[in-house]
């Protein structure tokens, strides 16, 4: 805009009075005068230069008007002041002399009819004449007001530099304000666009949604559900025995068995101080000190069975109780206390009855780590109008450090009340006979208990009922020779990174039978790990040395690998495992026992038990 105002400047000031000189000079040809003798305020003169300084602000703008079809309204055209004024108006100055004319000779006659023709047609002609003027007039007007539009630039007309550089930054203005619109186009365009995947989208995310709600609805899931855990192992194992002892004479061969073992078990935590514990196994349910099943029978199913089934109370912030402190557990559990081995206790036991572990410490107190006591009591048997059988034990079981060494302790105290009970099992028969004299069966019999503790025999005769048939008299076994009050003191040692970052492991174990009928009333054992076994190509060697005395503990609940099982045994076993998956430890053991006393009528040659396990935990 300021260039164009620039340029209507400078075509008022420059175009105009050009038009107006030039048919100022016209005009003065015309009518035989000096140019300078033609006043500007002749009509003609300024009707002509405001056309041509129209015309030229038109071409400026880039404009060209269409013809008008007539004069502007409210100024009067030149021919029409004339029409109005006969008289020529002339510029102010001296008077210009008359032209002298040649009279013609008056005459005093009267006017004819002819003569009056003649002068009219002569009126005519002059009219004529002047309207042949005017049009000539307006015919050089227009010429020039063309000249001066289509004149070169060069000439008064030329667009200086900054009025150039005024023309390209409009036009780069009006590029750019068109191109921001279309810009603006384009981004309206595209919110469009994501307005309309937005919904899209949005209206996905509520079908999905809702879609979910139902199926939620559908398969609703019980909440402790989201609270249970699904534990368990299969175990495959091949095992030989080699120059195993025998009765003198007899015959012997080595002995090969394929065995399997698998466990599984659900724990629901019902809320943060109850939990529910259910697993089963497999093996005979005769046997407790074993969840093996050998593979023989021709293919006959094998047993699985329930094997832990018992509820665990932790009192806490409910009970304004430290969480932790104490525990409960009732049912059939798994042993509670603190072990290194199997030598008191398989690790297939399963106890029946209550247990308790009560953690003394809050905190750690100096190298004291924590203090763990546990208390038992269990029943093993259950007999209509006697005494039951029950062992009664308690463990206390500190833990400690000493820089990286870590230690950990058990003293503890097992006291069995009716332990016969456990041997009467042992008995096909009872000591009772019926009105005939037979031996009434035992109904508790189990043949798959393992002994080697000393037994008492009784011999019954029946009574004569009938006169000359005398009863055959039998035997029974009422109980143990000796009682069982065992105390056992277990240790550990842990020196993590000893090889490389592998721990290296130390433990002892002793018990010693108070009650016992014999000197052989002690057991202990003694190994040392090297590794461990975690993740995936971890290993660990083990080897360890037991000796384990007849009457030190019950042999029924002893290890079920040492040696055949039971006690009066001893030798060295040793071992390696190794984590070939995650999940899957691969494993060979091996056990070299003999007895410590040696039966009667028979050999005692170095048992060779060799085992090799395939073992996955899930």
């Amino acid at each position: 805009m300021l260039a164009l105002s620039v340029r209507e400047d400078f075509v008022a000031a420059a175009v105009r009075p050009e038009v107006e000189a030039c048919i100022r000079g016209l005009l003065a040809d015309h009518l035989g005068v000096d140019a300078e003798r033609i006043a500007a305020e002749v009509s003609l003169v300024e009707d002509l230069a405001a056309d041509a300084s129209a015309a030229a602000l038109a071409w400026v703008r880039g404009q060209f008007p269409p013809r008008r079809p007539g004069r502007r309204a409210g100024r009067p055209s030149a021919s029409a002041a004339r029409d109005a004024a006969p008289e020529r108006r002339v510029a102010a100055g001296p008077p210009r002399r008359p032209t002298r004319r040649r009279e013609a000779p008056t005459t005093h006659t009267s006017c004819r009819p002819e003569d009056l023709r003649h002068v009219e047609a002569r009126s005519e002609g002059a009219r004529m004449s002047i309207r042949s003027h005017r049009k000539r007039r307006r015919i050089v007007a227009g010429g020039l007001t063309l000249l001066l539009l289509l004149a070169p630039p060069g000439q008064a007309l030329a667009e200086s530099a900054a009025e150039r550089r005024l023309r390209v930054l409009e036009e780069t203005l009006r590029k750019t304000q068109e191109e921001v619109e279309e810009l603006h186009r384009q981004i309206e365009q595209q919110k469009a666009v994501s307005q309309e995947t937005q919904k899209k989208v949005d209206e996905a995310a509520t079908s999905a949604r809702t879609a979910t709600a139902d199926a939620k609805k559908a398969v609703s899931l019980p909440d402790w559900l989201s609270r249970t855990t699904v534990f368990g192992d299969v175990r495959y194992r091949h095992e030989g025995f080699y120059h195993q002892p025998h009765a003198r004479k007899a015959v012997v061969t080595a002995r090969n068995r394929e065995r399997i073992r698998a466990r599984l078990g659900v724990r629901v935590a019902l809320t943060d101080e109850l939990t529910a514990t259910i697993r089963g196994a497999s093996g005979n349910p005769n046997d407790p000190i074993s969840t093996n099943e050998t593979l023989t029978g021709n293919f006959n199913r094998k047993s699985f069975n329930l094997d832990w089934a018992y509820l665990t109370f932790t009192p806490g912030q409910s009970f304004g109780i430290r969480p932790g402190a104490i525990a409960f557990t009732a049912g059939k559990f798994p042993n509670p206390i603190f072990r290194t081995d199997e030598m008191v206790f398989d690790e297939d036991i399963s106890a029946e009855g209550l247990s308790q572990t009560f953690q003394l410490l809050g905190q750690p107190l100096g190298a004291l780590d924590q203090v763990k006591l546990h208390a038992l009591e269990w029943t093993f048997n259950e007999i209509s109008n006697k005494e039951d059988g029950w062992m009664f034990g308690g463990q206390v079981n500190p833990s400690l450090h000493f820089g990286s060494v870590l230690l950990e302790a058990g003293l503890a105290q097992y006291w069995w009340l009716n332990p016969d009970q456990i041997a009467q099992a042992l008995s096909r028969n009872t000591t009772a006979f019926t009105a005939s004299g037979a031996p009434v069966a035992n109904s508790n019999f189990n043949s798959t208990l393992a002994n080697t503790n000393l037994l008492v025999m009784k011999t019954i005769q029946p009574p004569t009922t009938t006169p000359g048939k005398k009863p055959a008299a039998f035997t029974a076994i009422t109980g143990y020779k000796s009682g069982f009050n065992q105390s056992n003191f277990t240790l550990a040692t842990t020196v993590p990174n000893a090889v490389l970052t592998y721990p290296l492991r130390w433990w002892a174990d002793y018990v010693y039978n108070w009650d016992a009928a014999t000197d052989d009333a002690q057991g202990w054992q003694s190994g040392l790990r090297l590794g461990q076994t975690r993740v995936k190509g971890d290993w660990s060697l083990y080897g360890f040395y037991e000796h384990l005395g007849q009457e030190a503990t019950i042999s029924s609940f002893t290890s079920s690998e040492f040696g055949t099982a039971g006690t009066n045994v001893e030798g060295p076993a040793v071992g390696i495992d190794y984590q070939l998956l995650d999940p899957l430890t691969i494993s060979a053991r091996g056990y070299f026992t003999n007895f410590i006393n040696r039966p009667a009528g028979s050999t005692n040659e170095t048992l060779t038990r060799f085992q090799l396990d395939a073992l996955v935990k899930f």
